[in-house]
């Protein structure tokens, strides 16, 4: 005689039962068997982080110590202030707009701020003016 649906239901529930018990019996002994691994692996993962991170501040310091930094250079007259970079790169860009082949071998800016103007000589043949 075929069994009913309930009768079926109740047989797939007490296996699903069966299976969880087995499952948390697996659990708990795989945690059981884990920690003392983790309890041994845990200083030396602590220790070669530690090392990680003072390897990398090391080459921080390194770099910080090998890189000089450029000296800056500003011109203030008369309530302005202009950058001696921004005027070396403004000569250079004049230069290249209108000799795009040739190579800057020399550059030289001279500022006259009494003129409000600096003037630029590069490669000793091509001049120029900038406004300040």
């Amino acid at each position: 005689m075929a069994k009913k649906h309930e009768e079926i239901l109740d047989d797939v529930m007490d296996a699903l039962d069966d299976v969880k018990d087995v499952l948390e019996d697996a659990a708990e002994t795989v945690v059981a068997k884990a920690k003392p691994v983790a309890n041994k692996v845990k200083p030396a993962a602590k220790r070669a982080a530690k090392a990680g991170a003072e390897a990398a501040q090391a080459v921080v310091e390194s770099a910080k110590k090998a890189t000089p930094k450029k000296p800056e250079c500003f011109l203030q007259f008369n309530g302005k202030e202009i950058s001696m970079d921004s005027l070396i790169a403004t000569a250079k860009a004049e230069f290249k707009e209108e000799n795009k082949r040739t190579a800057i071998i020399t550059c030289r800016v001279y500022v006259k701020p009494e003129e409000g103007a600096a003037y630029y000589v590069i490669n000793d043949n091509y001049f120029g003016r900038i406004t300040l």
